[in-house]
């Protein structure tokens, strides 16, 4: 039982680990543009506030709704919780359970790696905007986090000892 206890106290440090990493990017460079540079932060409010046209102005009608940093906030919210969550679990999830935690860890993940992915695709151009170390770092730790939720499950093909 305590190789089972382990894994999971260190697949949830890392999973909240990975969701800090993902929220305190959402204020580092995201974007360049020349002559400035934006963080995940100043999108979202660009995006949400007064200054909307920002994003309709330079990306297509079919961009991420994920983009702007406030969904990241959330799902690193959500992976940061889950993985606390599994690292004070001291019993062994039921397979059903182990899906849904699965499925939020890799849902998290997308919507984190998900952002260079959508900027690249249906941004702006390299030319005009490309994309920061924020950003890059943001999707590491929605890749991060959701290795601890998967290594907080537990060893594979195999019961914990009783």
């Amino acid at each position: 039982m305590a190789d089972f206890r382990k894994s999971r106290t260190v697949g949830g440090i890392i999973a909240v680990l990975g969701a800090g990493l993902m929220t305190a990017m959402v204020w580092a460079p995201w974007v360049k543009t020349p002559g400035e540079s934006m963080s995940g932060w100043d999108i979202h409010e660009q995006a949400s506030g007064s200054q909307q046209w920002f994003i309709g102005d330079f990306v297509d009608p079919d961009f991420s709704p994920f983009f702007p940093a406030l969904p990241i906030l959330v799902a690193a919210g959500v992976m940061g919780l889950l993985g606390l969550g599994l690292a004070m679990k001291r019993q062994p999830l039921g397979k059903g359970a182990q899906m849904v935690v699965l499925l939020i860890g890799i849902v998290g993940m997308f919507i984190a790696l998900g952002n260079p992915i959508w900027i690249s695709t249906t941004g702006p151009g390299a030319d005009i905007v490309t994309f920061d170390w924020g950003l890059l770092a943001v999707a590491a730790g929605g890749f991060v986090a959701f290795l601890g939720v998967a290594l907080a499950m537990g060893p594979r093909g195999r019961k914990p000892a009783e």
